[in-house]
């Protein structure tokens, strides 16, 4: 009996495990949202910065690349001229702006 009783012990831990992995490697592939980042010209970024629909800016510290986001909170990816007036543009118009220091920008702007 003590063998049969082992086995039994052995098999639902070993069924246990699985249930573990199972879970683990769902939970990490489940939990992943696929980075979805649109892109604008920067002309369409004034634009709705103009129009009021722009609520954030953050600024990488070289100044070429920002990530704006949108009222509705999407995340859009915009390549920067050297436009001394955008700060001004968007300060005028309500938008809070971020400039990242150097080094801080990476998670931020990858594809």
């Amino acid at each position: 009996m003590s063998k049969d009783n082992n086995k039994k012990w052995r098999n639902a831990g070993l069924y246990v495990l699985l249930a573990i992995v199972v879970v683990a490697l769902g939970t990490a592939f489940l939990d992943q949202q696929p980075q979805t980042s649109q892109s604008w010209p920067y002309s369409k970024l004034i634009d709705e910065v103009q129009n009021n629909r722009i609520e954030t800016v953050k600024i990488s510290a070289d100044r070429t690349q920002a990530q704006v986001i949108d009222r509705e909170g999407t995340p859009i990816r915009v390549n920067l001229p050297n436009d001394p007036q955008l700060i001004d543009i968007l300060s005028d118009n309500g938008v809070d702006i971020a400039v990242l220091p150097q080094g801080d920008e990476g998670w931020l702007f990858r594809a």
